[in-house]
């Protein structure tokens, strides 16, 4: 697993998972802040990721969820105002109202998309 904050406010400009290791959990605010961040493809048997863990990327255009996420939690991709391409599996359950907040509009249409509806803020299925 990838520690809370491990990569907070950090420079780095892309995250490539490897193969060989899997990473089940990714935690609190692990990218929180890392402006240079732009593209994050979540590895394959990534279960969790903490609140806030991309919070603040302001650099982020796209995001790559696997198919083994159910629940997105509050703050994990807020202030990522370049955001234009999410796609979010189907095994997503919950989004959590603040999961996505202060980004693009056009990229909440994607989000809808996958047949989530959005009841008093947040995103649920």
């Amino acid at each position: 697993s990838i520690e809370d904050g491990a990569f907070e406010n950090s420079a780095i400009s892309g995250v490539r998972f490897p193969l060989s290791r899997a990473i089940e959990r990714i935690g609190k605010n692990s990218f929180r802040g890392c402006r240079n961040l732009q593209v994050v493809i979540l590895p394959i048997g990534l279960a969790e990721i903490g609140d806030g863990c991309f919070e603040g990327s302001s650099s982020l255009e796209r995001l790559i969820l696997p198919k083994s996420i159910r629940a997105i939690p509050p703050r994990a991709f807020s202030f990522c105002g370049k955001l234009k391409k999410i796609i979010v599996p189907p095994s997503v359950e919950v989004i959590s109202n603040d999961a996505f907040i202060f980004i693009e509009p056009r990229s909440t249409r994607s989000l809808l998309a996958i047949g989530c509806i959005q009841i008093r803020g947040s995103i649920t299925r």
